[in-house]
């Protein structure tokens, strides 16, 4: 049974009534290299072992620490992840990170950059059926 959210000290986890987990980074937090793998443990905890779409709010986002990104493209943080939508600010800090995450990190599950929740969750709806899987999750 999947857990309704987690929070931990930068972010907190919910699952959307579709079934896609959200992250919700919170403000003003730098994180750290710990931070990062408590929230993997979060997200697979969340997760229930399953796989499923993720949608990372990081519109809030202040700062990360060296290896941080490493963390988020380890084989660990896409044990349970089928694909991400990152949302981020048109501009500012959240946006410039999520960018050299996506082309530095080259995460292997798709992701993607989207200003708005709406357009994340049509996009993740739509690698979801190209994988098999329904309601955002797999059995």
């Amino acid at each position: 049974m999947t857990t309704e959210s987690i929070t931990t000290r930068t972010s907190v986890y919910s699952v959307r009534p579709d079934g896609i987990v959200v992250q919700r980074n919170l403000s003003d937090v730098t994180q750290t290299v710990e931070d990062a793998r408590e929230n993997v443990a979060a997200f697979n905890r969340i997760a229930d072992g399953r796989k499923r779409l993720l949608i990372v709010d990081a519109r809030a986002f202040h700062s990360q620490e060296s290896g941080v990104r490493d963390v988020y493209a380890s084989e660990e943080a896409m044990r349970c992840t089928v694909a991400a939508a990152i949302l981020t600010n048109m501009s500012g800090p959240g946006r410039v990170l999520a960018n050299l995450f996506i082309s530095l990190s080259a995460p292997k599950a798709p992701t993607r950059l989207f200003t708005n929740e709406e357009s994340a969750v049509t996009w993740l709806n739509k690698i979801g059926r190209l994988q098999g899987l329904s309601s955002g999750t797999s059995a």
